[in-house]
C-alpha cells in the first residue's frame, strides 16, 4: 500500500471493514445491505488475541489447509498420470 497509494500501515490507528449482503426479500425484490465499521489497530499481540474471533480464524485455517492439501493431491495425481 505504501508504494501504490503512499499509505504507511504503521501509522494507521483504524482500518475500515465492510460487509455487503445481497438478499431477496419475501416479495421477490432484491436488496443490498452494506454494513461498515472502523476497527482500531494494535501492535500488542495480547490485545489482538483477546479481541480475535477464534472460530473465524480457525475456520479460515481449516479452509486454507484443505485447499493446500487438494492442490498437493492434484499435483500428485498429475505426476502419476504423466508417468
Amino acid at each position: 500500500l505504501k508504494d501504490n497509494f503512499n499509505i504507511d500501515l504503521g501509522k494507521l490507528n483504524q482500518l475500515p471493514f465492510q460487509l455487503q449482503v445481497l438478499y431477496t426479500a419475501v416479495d421477490g425484490s432484491k436488496a443490498l445491505r452494506v454494513l461498515t465499521q472502523l476497527k482500531e489497530t494494535t501492535e500488542k499481540r495480547e490485545v489482538a488475541e483477546q479481541n480475535a474471533f477464534r472460530s473465524v480464524i480457525a475456520e479460515n485455517h481449516i479452509r486454507s489447509t484443505a485447499n493446500d492439501m487438494m492442490v498437493l493431491s492434484e499435483d500428485e495425481n498429475d505426476s502419476i498420470v504423466d508417468t
